[in-house]
């Protein structure tokens, strides 16, 4: 009967974790949405991969320090054990979405602190390494390198066998995914 019962209750535990991670990350993006619109500044979630695995949302501050500012409400989030980032061999972006490319959101940027004769640029700077990130303006739509509005941002996670993502929309909708196929590269997105 155990022979039975553990490798069942292995993989409902691997699929709790993985499903609570793709919520989380949600959550995180509608955070973010809602600062950039109470700040009224650029606000993104960045994604830390390469054994890092966290997920975190920063303001740009225009004024003291003029750079990105980790939110204080609520630490970095990490995936849980077993769970990173990445959409494995999955052929293409859930039908439904806005997504058009299979790709993960731009790198992020360290941001261009300025000086006294040139202004701020929080989509400059330097590539940080292993990174992606989901900006969004100051009205709280996803945006570009290029500062044009996009729904091209997916982010996917998965456990080794199965995939989840979320995607955000040009109007800045989000929808939370999952592939009904474990293991394999069929693109059978259900949206959760």
């Amino acid at each position: 009967m155990v022979a039975f019962a553990v490798p069942n209750f292995i993989q409902t535990m691997q699929n709790y974790r993985i499903a609570g991670d793709a919520m989380s990350i949600n959550g995180e993006i509608g955070l973010a949405k809602m600062r950039a619109a109470a700040r009224f500044t650029q606000v993104r979630v960045r994604f830390d991969g390469a054994g890092v695995r966290t997920v975190r949302t920063e303001w740009w501050s225009r004024f003291d320090n003029r750079g990105w500012v980790p939110e204080a409400v609520g630490a970095p989030q990490t995936l849980s054990s077993g769970v990173n980032f990445g959409a494995l061999m999955m052929a293409a972006p859930p039908v439904g979405s806005d997504q058009t490319v299979w790709a993960p959101p731009p790198p992020c940027m360290t941001g261009n602190v300025g000086n006294p004769d040139r202004p701020a640029a929080p989509w400059e700077g330097a590539v940080i390494a292993n990174t992606a990130c989901v900006v969004f303006n100051s009205r709280g739509f996803p945006i570009n390198n290029t500062l044009g509005p996009t729904g091209d941002y997916g982010v996917y996670i998965n456990n080794g066998e199965d995939v989840q993502g979320v995607t955000i929309t040009a109007s800045a909708l989000t929808q939370v995914w999952r592939n009904d196929t474990a293991g394999t590269t069929a693109n059978n997105w259900i949206q959760r």
